[in-house]
């Protein structure tokens, strides 16, 4: 009976580990889903405020991290975060310069 415990504390620890691998998978799924959903609602706004190489990058990441999410490696899944996010910071940049003072006609 010893034995059987011994045993069946090895299984909940090892699910406990799994768990914790599948957590980190899923924590990097979900922010990668948000970045790509956020990044993805600015475009039709904001995409023509940057250039087209800078757009172009910013859709070649998204289309990166879509592919990412099909999958499911973690690597996979931080790599393309990384690259939204990179890519994506262009926007940002471009509505502050839009928006800085002296920007616009006066």
């Amino acid at each position: 009976m010893a034995a059987a415990g011994g045993a069946n504390y090895w299984y909940v620890e090892r699910d406990d580990q799994m768990a914790g691998i599948f957590d980190e998978e899923i924590e990097a799924r979900n922010q990668l889903a948000a970045l790509g959903y956020r990044v993805d609602k600015m475009l039709p706004e904001h995409g023509d405020k940057i250039s087209a190489a800078e757009l172009s990058e910013v859709e070649s990441a998204l289309g990166a991290a879509k592919k990412a999410l099909e999958g499911s490696e973690q690597n996979a899944l931080d790599k393309a975060r990384e690259q939204v996010q990179r890519a994506s910071h262009k926007l940002p940049e471009s509505l502050y310069r839009a928006a800085a003072p002296g920007a616009g006609a006066r």
